[in-house]
């Protein structure tokens, strides 16, 4: 018989984020090992009951892609507890309300299942500020890291605000529109953890930067799944294709790319842009040299991938950089910012390929180089490849329930 207000058995988890964030590998690594308890989102697609499937099914056919996305076979719908209707009502209400209320929201009623259950808890940033001081002291908390410690981001974020475009203005940010007093609760959420997971080595640096105690944090890097990003559709022909993939915001350093493209000369060359809002930016002159994609569906984005030589993430910061990896699962290489998970998946190339956030002239002077070395590039596909496939997401799984020490 269980014991009131006893340390958790192994065998219990609460889990929660929202989103289809990481293709639902936190609650996959547990429920897979028998550990899950409950997982706690947003909205979650419950094709596999037979009744709400077919009700699924008949969605309009531009909606059916996203819903279908709200669902892995490995998850089943059973141990799930989502937060539809408010999400539903916090939409109408307006996306702010959405945001804060619903991250509150999850992270409660994450909690409040951890105690009817015994369980210990994992909850994504964002949501333990508000689940970690309604659970028991006896419930191991861990928080998984998504972005980098949002006290450093505030910092970091700081220091670029002279480059603030009409675009993607870093004032925008959460963590720059976030009140002082909610920032500090929001911030404290990794000093309540027991442990603290990251996926990178630069949000483990503004964790350290934040106060956290080095000993409670890990880091887990992201896998891929090679079955999806893979380099057997195409390759690389022809001029120059340099790649970027992301939101045109000035925190992915959509700005300082295109300054820094300005100042190339380079005619046998083009840069193609896929991000999911690209009428934010109907009103940049982008030049002949550019080509702007619609948000793309999963085989079209790895085609292009393929297609290209080189992709660029200059951002200013990012907690890992996940099409770092996809692109180099592809076989395609990669120039980015030393703000995201390059240096650690790059450590056995050579610097040519990670140079300083918000450093526009650097991203120009690497841009140039690999705009003259076109062979060189086409030549290291297959290195790119080998990066990749040592990051899988089974290893990133049994590297969370390490952590967690189960």
């Amino acid at each position: 018989m269980k014991l009131k207000n006893s340390a958790p058995q192994s065998g219990n988890w609460v889990v929660a984020h929202s989103g289809a964030r990481d293709e639902y590998q936190l609650p996959i690594s547990l429920n897979e090992a028998g550990l899950l308890y409950r997982f706690v989102t947003d909205w979650y697609s419950s094709f596999d009951n037979k009744y709400i499937s077919k009700i699924l099914h008949k969605a309009p056919v531009r909606i059916l892609p996203l819903l279908k996305e709200r669902f892995r076979q490995e998850l089943p719908s059973d141990l799930v507890v989502d937060l539809k209707i408010q999400r539903m009502i916090g939409h109408i209400v307006g996306e702010e309300f959405t945001e804060m209320r619903l991250n509150r929201l999850i992270g409660e009623r994450a909690a409040q299942l951890a105690n009817s259950n015994e369980s210990n808890l994992l909850v994504t940033s964002y949501y333990g500020w508000s689940a970690f001081p309604n659970v028991s002291k006896y419930s191991k908390k861990v928080l998984f890291q998504i972005h980098p410690h949002p006290m450093f981001l505030r910092d970091h974020y700081s220091k670029h605000l002279d480059t603030i475009s009409a675009y993607g203005s870093l004032q925008h940010e959460a963590e720059m529109k976030a009140s002082d007093s909610f920032l500090r609760i929001w911030g404290n959420e990794s000093n309540e953890a027991d442990v603290v997971i990251a996926a990178s080595t630069f949000t483990r640096m503004s964790l350290l930067y934040a106060g956290v105690t080095p000993e409670k944090i890990h880091v887990v890097p992201y896998g891929v799944d090679e079955s999806i990003f893979r380099n057997d559709i195409s390759s690389p022909t022809g001029k120059v294709k340099i790649l970027f993939v992301g939101q045109a915001t000035q925190r992915k350093g959509f700005n300082h790319l295109l300054k820094a493209w300005s100042k190339i000369a380079n005619t046998d060359a083009e840069l193609h842009i896929v991000t999911s809002a690209p009428s934010s930016i109907c009103n940049v002159d982008l030049g002949d040299s550019i080509v702007l994609h619609d948000r793309l569906n999963i085989r079209n984005l790895v085609m292009l991938m393929n297609e290209s030589d080189l992709l660029v993430l200059p951002s200013i910061a990012e907690g890992y950089g996940h099409v770092l990896l996809q692109s180099l699962s592809c076989g395609t290489p990669v120039l980015c910012s030393d703000a995201t998970a390059g240096p650690d998946l790059l450590i056995d190339w050579d610097q040519g390929f990670i140079f300083p956030n918000g450093d526009i002239e650097a991203l120009k002077e690497r841009l140039e180089y690999w705009l003259s070395k076109k062979h060189q590039l086409r030549k290291i596909r297959s290195d790119a490849k080998q990066i990749a496939a040592a990051q899988t997401w089974k290893k990133f799984r049994l590297g969370i329930r390490e952590v967690c020490n189960i």
